[in-house]
């Protein structure tokens, strides 16, 4: 079960009525802080199924906050989960039970974690009273689950950016040690000696060097571009929503996704409104497929509106049921074959997988989740699970609405307009919701400046590298240079040769440093995304590649200055005195 953790100030005392306790959500949506008072008023039993808008609340109090606190469910960022909660004692409480009892929530500390979770509901369901809407999650293990798939990704994400660094590493240290093992000269003489002619030995120095900045500057325009398309995938991803499930822009929804719309006036309403592009409605629900319980989206075969897909179709009919990809892997199937779906009346259709998808971070308590999750026919889900609290009005507990333009602003005064009407009309709050992030899309937005500082790093250490190799080119071919100077070449002239060098070494490597790099990038990213479920579309970064290019070339005739200046003095009298 969800535990609290208190970050500033203390557990109210449960002895006394007017102290609470608030989640960081609500401290910051109240403006309030410790020792804040807070005015409460608390609804009865006859406004909240009326939906009485100007009705006195039933019981008004002020109370003082005293702790700041958390949830284990509140540790990972999902905007699905998180909720402004305030927390009151049982002081507070108890006097209410006579007039404003709302949905009851009870904690269960079972033995055996969340696998006996089915045996306990078995034993407890009996005994309840009929007609009471009965919800069993085990908060604690979903809790764990959602911590595991946020480190999973971001552990594979950091390993990514690791093994570029290893591998720069690993090509700077091979360049450093074939500069040392090509600087000594004693080598080079006795390679003379044995009767090596000037090409012999030329040629020999030219493939080390050469050789060592061409390999250098490909590799390193590699990684920095590699990783650049990966940064550029990871900000698309985070500023998409349509590839992490959220393949709409707002949700329409019935007290928070367990009500009902009014189906006739919903059905009016949308069809109506010019600014919608498409919708469809939907339903929530748990239900069990092939014995493991799982959230679902319960829709009309074929909805204008739905999760985006990741292999095979959407269900047209039915008998089929498309399934998020770890769900997929959970219950051992794979696309074509069936599984079994049940509900809480022990009532079971057999249904093919048709497709899988990535699903919203949407629903009730248990709700679907990137991989986790099945989309199917509405009416597999009992009417009692559709419309717990047996409210008229016989619609989708949401709805889904697309809209033509993200930008226009009245369309969305239109809908609060159409929420307003279905609300009076379905007696139960209606609100409209915008995009929800999973835990991974939230936790992944933390590390979207990483890729741009790790490629601003690896490109400065390839201009350190440059410089070193250039540098040992030019004290290993003084002898070279030395002629060069003795035939009537310009100290203009040999800076310029250095520059060169570097200049052909950047040219080669742009040419084939970016489109591996880009290959790269794009499998790196392809591996991420199917490692958190969601949809893989990387994106190449023109302006970025475009400004390495450009890049490349400038600090590569930079590095080449001091080089260049190096070779420029070359004394041909001391370096020719032995000949």
């Amino acid at each position: 079960m969800d535990r609290l953790v208190v970050t500033s100030g203390r557990m109210p005392n449960p002895d006394r009525r007017y102290e609470v306790a608030v989640t960081a959500d609500a401290a910051r949506l109240l403006r309030v802080h410790l020792g804040s008072k807070i005015p409460l008023g608390v609804v009865g039993d006859v406004q909240s199924t009326t939906n009485c808008q100007k009705c006195k609340p039933t019981f008004h109090a002020v109370v003082t906050v005293v702790g700041i606190v958390t949830t284990s469910a509140g540790l990972i960022v999902d905007d699905a989960d998180r909720s402004p909660t305030i927390f009151a004692t049982p002081a507070f409480t108890k006097p209410l039970l006579r007039c404003c009892a709302d949905p009851t929530i009870s904690f269960l500390q079972i033995s055996g974690g969340s696998r006996n979770v089915a045996a306990v509901e078995t034993k407890i369901a009996p005994i309840l009273p009929r007609g009471l809407p009965k919800l069993f999650s085990p908060t604690a293990s979903v809790s764990e689950a959602v911590a595991q798939r946020v480190i999973s990704p971001e552990a594979i994400a950091l390993g990514v950016f690791g093994l570029i660094v290893a591998l720069v590493t690993l090509i700077i240290a091979v360049q450093l040690l074939g500069r040392q093992l090509r600087l000594g000269t004693d080598e080079l003489e006795v390679v003379r000696a044995l009767g090596a002619g000037p090409t012999t030995t030329s040629v020999d120095g030219l493939i080390g060097v050469v050789g060592a900045v061409v390999v250098g500057a490909v590799v390193a325009v590699t990684v920095v571009v590699a990783t650049l398309t990966f940064g550029s995938s990871l900000n698309t991803l985070v500023q998409r929503p349509s590839l992490y499930g959220w393949n709409w822009n707002v949700v329409m929804s019935a007290a928070g996704g367990v009500g009902v719309m009014p189906l006739k006036q919903t059905v009016k309403e949308f069809n109506a409104d010019h600014d919608v592009a498409a919708w469809s409605g939907v339903d929530f629900a748990q239900l069990q497929i092939d014995g493991k319980t799982v959230a679902v989206l319960g829709e009309s075969p074929g909805a204008a509106v739905a999760p985006p897909l990741l292999s095979g179709h959407g269900f047209d009919s039915k008998g089929q049921v498309v399934l998020g990809s770890v769900t997929l892997a959970q219950l051992h199937k794979r696309v074509g074959g069936t599984v079994r779906v049940s509900d809480a009346a022990g009532k079971s259709t057999t249904l093919r997988i048709v497709g899988t998808a990535t699903f919203p971070a949407i629903g009730g308590q248990q709700h679907t989740e990137l991989g986790t999750g099945a989309l199917l026919d509405y009416r597999l889900i009992p009417k009692s699970a559709r419309n717990l609290f047996n409210l008229p009005g016989g619609g989708p507990n949401a709805v889904f609405v697309r809209l033509k333009t993200l930008t226009n602003a009245g369309a969305l005064a239109r809908l609060n307009k159409i929420a307003l009407v279905l609300q009076r009309a379905a007696m139960d709050s209606v609100g409209v919701v915008g995009v929800e992030r999973p835990a991974e899309i939230a936790n992944a937005g933390t590390l979207r400046a990483t890729p741009l500082y790790l490629a601003s790093a690896l490109a400065a250490s390839a201009v350190v590298a440059l410089g070193l190799t250039l540098n040992a080119s030019v004290r290993r071919r003084r002898r070279d240079l030395a002629l060069l100077k003795a035939l009537g070449f310009t100290q203009r002239q040999l800076a310029a040769a250095v520059a060169w060098q570097a200049t052909v070494a950047a040219v080669i490597g742009l040419a084939f440093g970016i489109p591996i790099g880009i290959v790269v990038g794009r499998e790196l990213w392809t591996l991420f995304a199917r490692s958190i479920n969601v949809v893989p579309e990387p994106t190449v970064p023109v302006l970025s590649v475009i400004l390495v290019s450009v890049g490349a070339l400038v600090f590569a005739n930079v590095v080449a200055l001091l080089p260049g200046r190096s070779a420029a003095r070359t004394s041909a009298a001391l370096v020719l005195r032995a000949e």
